[in-house]
């Protein structure tokens, strides 16, 4: 990777990342409510994948990175820094998420047991209006709920997860290049992860 502008203390953002496909924000599209609400099924079981992240902050800093998502609901996210990779696990398995910066190492943390458990089932958009695109991934819907200057967009065959998100103050961030698959077991593991990372 090259390495792009990035605060290494603007870290927590990327600890739960949105997740954001780059989608010509003119793409056609079909309304379907105005002020209402639409309801969407989504997948029983967590959708494996791995995605290029991007992200463009207010004051036009820029950085990228990688996304991770095992089929039992881990996630890795691994960004890149000029000191070197920052990386963000969650591993449901174990119960917990590790932070790694360059300058301090690895720091561990117990993931609340709200956070872990199944996908939610059920995804239900909201805003002044919503639109479902006319485009797919992982074979399913992508519904975009817009509410003032915010955009967000949700890829139904990916856990209802946001896969692009823009708001007033110019921020915007997305996941390019959607690779569906279980990505490597090492990369939800500290004890391996930063040596993968250089590998892949």
């Amino acid at each position: 990777m090259t390495s792009p502008m990035f605060s290494t203390g603007r870290m927590a953002r990327y600890g739960l990342p949105l997740l954001v496909l780059a989608i010509p924000m003119s793409g056609s599209s079909r309304q379907i409510t105005e002020g209402g609400s639409v309801r969407v099924v989504l997948p029983a079981q967590w959708v494996s994948f791995s995605a290029d992240l991007r992200r463009r902050e207010a004051d036009g800093d820029y950085s990228r990175g990688k996304f991770y998502r095992a089929g039992d609901g881990s996630t890795a996210v691994v960004i890149d820094s000029a000191v070197g990779p920052v990386i963000t696990i969650n591993n449901t398995n174990r119960k917990r998420r590790y932070s790694m910066l360059p300058e301090l190492g690895w720091i561990e943390q117990s993931i609340p047991d709200a956070e872990l458990g199944p996908p939610r089932q059920q995804l239900v958009l909201g805003g002044s209006s919503v639109q479902k695109l006319d485009l797919t991934i992982a074979r399913a819907d992508v519904y975009e709920m817009t509410t003032g200057l915010h955009h967000i967009r949700y890829a139904v065959g990916l856990n209802g997860m946001i896969i692009y998100f823009t708001d007033a103050r110019g921020v915007v961030q997305e996941y390019t290049n959607i690779v569906l698959g279980e990505p490597p077991g090492s990369l939800f593991l500290p004890e391996f992860a930063a040596a993968a990372v250089k590998e892949s």
